[in-house]
């Protein structure tokens, strides 16, 4: 099923990115970082959430730290991804403003540069950068951050309707206020499309139900996987029609980007073999899937908590 839905704009900020300054030192980081992001230039850059106001370049094989001149002592990373177009992407918690005031920056070359800042709430946001430069912030939650290459930043809620609620209330007869994490891409014509990674549906949150594709007027368009609505593994664009989308315990789908009310179940050599994928890449002209039996629930568990696990197991 399509169904087209208006999300509703929290607020409209102006992107003004003054330039930010490194405070020049040449110094040795005391400690190693804990997320690294690696830019097209060859640069590696890494943060230690733990640490405010620092991130770390990786010089002659040596961590040499970053403090930026013209960020608040108290602001703080707590995301680091390479986008699109090369550049590694930084979110920041902004000390200067207080609580819910954010900053991206970009970094390359062994510069950086302050991309966007705005005011949202967000709970564990993910940060996602584009080949055209834009760049997106979703979270465990309903609000989706769009950051233009130019022009205005919009921070947006989407509608309700758009996901499945927690099969059970609370003991105070309430539903969770919890969500699955969102996850962000771009198909082949710039379109974005939204949707909750997850080996099996979390009965006790909400999640997207399907994936959600924001339109150029910024209306949000929600394509349902079938009845049962199960649970995405990946979701990759496959052609200039198509993304391919792997829904766990069903397979691999096709499903068409310019409106068709389902996704089609795409031919595979082995139906059962493969029900359950990891990963789906493109290597030159041939796609590739990784594959693996149907996941224990302590397997589902890890990989609920952490999302960038590949299972491998070992066959007599």
């Amino acid at each position: 099923m399509v169904r087209a839905m208006k999300w509703i704009v929290i607020s409209i900020w102006a992107l003004v990115a003054p330039a930010l300054h490194a405070a020049g030192e040449e110094i040795r980081s005391e400690g190693e970082p804990s997320h690294l992001a690696r830019a097209a230039d060859g640069s590696v850059w890494g943060i230690r959430l733990e640490v405010g106001n620092e991130i770390q370049v990786l010089v002659d094989q040596y961590w040499q730290r970053h403090r930026l001149a013209d960020m608040d002592a108290k602001s703080r990373p707590v995301a680091l991804e390479t986008f699109e177009d090369g550049d590694v992407g930084c979110l920041w918690m902004d000390g200067s403003k207080g609580e819910d005031h954010w900053l991206v920056t970009r970094h390359g070359n062994e510069t950086l540069e302050l991309f966007a800042n705005f005011q949202a709430k967000l709970r564990e946001p993910v940060l996602h950068g584009f080949k055209d430069r834009s760049v997106v912030i979703t979270e465990s939650g309903r609000t989706v951050v769009l950051v233009p290459p130019e022009g205005k930043i919009q921070v947006s809620m989407l509608s309700e309707q758009m996901f499945l609620p927690p099969d059970h209330k609370q003991e105070d007869g309430s539903l969770s206020k919890d969500h699955a994490p969102i996850h962000a891409l771009h198909d082949s014509h710039g379109i974005l499309w939204l949707w909750s990674p997850s080996w099996e549906r979390q009965t006790w949150m909400w999640r997207l139900n399907g994936l959600a594709r924001i339109g150029p007027d910024k209306s949000a368009t929600r394509f349902a996987l079938g009845d049962t609505s199960p649970a995405i593994t990946s979701v990759v664009p496959w052609d200039e029609k198509h993304l391919a989308v792997a829904a766990a315990g069903v397979g691999l789908l096709l499903l068409n980007t310019e409106g068709e009310t389902k996704a089609e179940r795409m031919p595979v050599p082995n139906v059962e073999g493969f029900k359950y994928i990891e990963q789906i890449f493109k290597d030159g002209d041939a796609w590739y899937v990784v594959t693996m039996p149907q996941p224990t629930e302590t397997e589902v568990s890890i990989s609920n908590t952490y999302p960038s696990v590949l299972f491998t197991r070992t066959t007599k």
